[in-house]
């Protein structure tokens, strides 16, 4: 049997000097790359033989995968490790075998790496883009991040922010006049051109009266000369205060010092705002920083239990989906207003989903804000506890249904091989996470066989591994199978100005199921979160020490006693990764009456 496609591995030095093809040294057998959607950085670990001590790997050097020509993976080296290929080797001989582990992040590290500034003046803000100057777009915003970044990096390479970048909003427009505020009634306001409102307080509603029509929702109105137009505010959520609602007049950079990443989210919420279209973001193996609207990252094909390629749809090799209700609030309880103990009114927002409570029991959440602002109001709690509860501030998802905390994730896995990705215009069409991927399951029908339970979901990361190795194939043939795992979940179908409205109060959220190990467990997902106790037990000279799961580099924590310990200073992960799990040793060895725990995400 030939396997059926061709795999380079290259690593490139810092300073772009060295550039080394090491796919002949890389040991296959625990390889992988790994891709995640929404930006986020993925990771990758190769072990490369180097028996001859030719290799030389520094973090900050650029590794790079190819599968079948396409371009698959780009990412940084930042845990280089090297050790004894053996467990015992003889010193005495002039050359010994020794192996390199490479654990790294792909290129969207970058955007965490990168800051806003301004060369000319570091201590100003930076001038806006404004409506006038006829260049208020994502293009031309992303095209200025030349100026205000600095885009070469490590391998002699340059971040791309013009190949890949969409033009997909233009917010050129004339003001109006007249003033528009949250009070009751309604305001005539005249004039030419197109009106934005900021919508950023999604505690309040707006509602447009023009020709006997309405729209909900955000402002963007177009009126022609000699018209008037009577804007109407929805009073179901008002806020305390005389909070006026601004006139958009272009793009207001974030403060010096703002991450390339939340530039970037700043700018989505923009687009979701003053745009017409919703967008994603991420930096690709090619260097290159795409931006697209939401409505092109469907996937030209999808998968079947029942193949048929001629349609777009392959087979796959394992597959599952799991529910995971871990994460369900269907109560919740908000407190806002006047801080506890003042002679003000407290608020209390007190929401609940009944059909949730039905099927998964009762689930209950509380967040407390007296004082706070963006809390004072009764709308405003109201409006943040019908977010958490249905991912909507009315109460009601306008997609479908009730899309808050009151569902479970749900969850599909399908193991593919790369060989079997359609081929348009001689090159593989593989799956990047973000494409929103067609599922056709006739094994999951819910009326007997006569139709397949067919949904559309977003690939939420994808995992490349080699499960057949070269030296396997007749004749020492180069080719190899490469295996792609991919998890598919829903949440990228959930409003976008939903989730920019729940970061605003939670910066981090949770997007993927949280799966816990531990020594009991028969089975480590990837990124789960383990929690367990090494496999030896401290005797007094004891260093180094195991745990059952291999784990994420720089993810391990460390207690003893209960007390943590400091990497570096008390212990340093040794091999993250191996055939037995994962290694650590301490500086110096625990005592015999010593306990110790181990928390980390597993890999």
């Amino acid at each position: 049997m030939i396997a059926p496609e061709s795999v380079l591995i290259q690593y490139t030095s810092p300073d772009g000097l060295t550039v080394v093809d090491i796919t002949d040294s890389v040991l296959y057998s625990d390889a992988y790359f790994e891709l995640q959607a929404a930006a986020v950085p993925g990771s990758f670990h190769i072990t490369v033989k180097d028996s001859d001590q030719t290799h030389s790997f520094v973090s900050g050097g650029v590794i790079e995968l190819w599968v079948g020509g396409v371009k698959m993976y780009g990412g940084f080296v930042t845990v280089p490790t090297k050790d004894f290929f053996f467990p015992a080797d003889r010193t005495d001989k002039p050359v010994m075998t020794r192996r390199w582990s490479l654990d790294g992040v792909d290129f969207n590290h970058l955007l965490d790496k990168r800051v806003l500034r301004d060369t000319s003046n570091y201590t100003k803000a930076i001038d806006a883009i404004l409506s006038s100057s006829g260049h208020y777009n994502d293009e031309y915003i992303i095209g200025t991040f030349s100026t205000y970044f600095d885009l070469d990096f490590s391998g002699g390479n340059t971040l791309d922010v013009f190949s890949k970048v969409s033009l997909v909003n233009d917010f050129t427009h004339m003001d109006l006049t007249g003033l528009l505020t949250k009070t009751a009634g309604s305001k005539v306001v005249t004039g030419v051109g197109t009106l934005f409102v900021d919508e950023l307080d999604i505690g309040n509603h707006l509602q447009i009266d023009n020709s006997g029509g309405g729209a909900e929702g955000r402002l963007v109105a177009s009126i022609s000369s000699a018209t008037s137009l009577t804007t109407t505010v929805n009073q179901v959520y008002s806020a305390s205060g005389v909070q006026g609602r601004r006139v958009s007049t272009g793009w207001i950079w974030p403060t010096q010092g703002s991450t390339m990443r939340q530039v970037l989210d700043a700018l989505v919420i923009e687009t979701t705002i003053y745009g017409s279209k919703a967008c994603i973001y991420w930096v690709d193996p090619d260097k290159c920083l795409n931006w697209v609207g939401l409505d092109h990252t469907m996937a030209g094909w999808g998968f079947s239990d029942i193949p048929d390629p001629g349609s777009g749809f392959i087979g796959w090799r394992e597959g599952s989906a799991s529910e995971d209700g871990s994460s369900v609030i269907n109560e919740v309880f908000v407190w806002g207003g006047s801080p506890l103990g003042s002679s003000g009114t407290v608020k209390l927002a007190h929401k609940y989903n009944d059909t949730s409570i039905t099927e998964h029991g009762r689930w209950q959440m509380a967040e407390t804000h007296p004082g706070e602002e963006g809390y004072k109001s009764q709308g405003e709690v109201n409006a943040r506890a019908n977010a958490l509860i249905s991912g909507d501030t009315s109460g009601t998802s306008p997609l479908t249904g009730a899309q808050g905390l009151v569902n479970p994730d749900i969850q599909y896995t399908l193991t593919w091989y790369a060989h079997d990705v359609p081929i348009v215009d001689g090159s593989r069409q593989h799956l990047i996470p973000g494409n929103v991927t067609t599922l056709k399951l006739w094994s999951f029908s819910e009326d007997n066989g006569v139709t397949p339970f067919t949904l559309d979901v977003p690939m939420r990361q994808v995992r490349i591994t080699f499960p057949t190795l070269p030296s396997e194939n007749p004749g020492g043939d180069d080719l190899s199978f490469v295996q792609f795992q991919g998890t598919f979940g829903l949440q990228m179908a959930d409003p976008v100005w939903w989730w920019a409205f729940l970061r605003r109060a939670r910066p981090i959220p949770q997007a993927a199921p949280i799966i816990t190990t531990n020594n009991s467990s028969t089975s480590f997902p990837y990124g789960s979160y383990f929690t367990g106790s090494p496999r030896e037990t401290p005797n007094g000279s004891r260093v180094t020490f195991s745990i059952i799961p291999t784990y994420v580099p720089g993810t391990l924590e460390v207690y003893r006693n209960s007390v943590p310990q400091w990497p570096g200073v008390s212990f340093h992960e040794t091999v993250p990764s191996s055939d037995t799990g994962g290694t650590f040793t301490f500086f110096a060895a625990p005592l015999v009456t010593d306990t110790i725990v181990c928390k980390c995400r597993t890999g």
